[in-house]
């Protein structure tokens, strides 16, 4: 399983890019992959996902490519997550999967 581990504003993240959404996440699975002593560690999961081939972002594919699926460390899924969105974005532009506009990143 291919990841990349991002920080932001005191949260971390294991990145699991998944762009055609074949993953399959279990609770148990997200739970492992965060524990900080059997596992890499981290406050939660990012399945960087197109927005076409996730389930609940299929309706936005016309918007947005990407589909940020966010898994918290205790393998529950979570509606949302503001330092996640920001490492989400981050590791988009950082590996060339979207060009940012003019706004600055922080």
């Amino acid at each position: 399983m291919e990841f990349t581990k991002g920080h932001g504003t005191g949260n971390d993240f294991v990145i699991l890019p998944d762009p055609d959404g074949t993953l399959e996440l279990t609770p148990g699975l997200v739970a492992a992959i965060c524990d900080r002593r059997r596992g890499l560690g981290a406050d939660g999961v990012l399945r960087v996902v197109r927005a076409a081939k996730h389930p609940e972002g299929v309706a936005l594919a016309g918007e947005a490519e990407w589909f940020m699926d966010y898994w918290n460390s205790d393998g529950s899924i979570a509606e949302m997550c503001g330092n996640g969105a920001r490492v989400f974005v981050r590791y988009l532009v950082d590996t060339g999967l979207a060009t940012p506009g003019d706004a600055a990143l922080p």
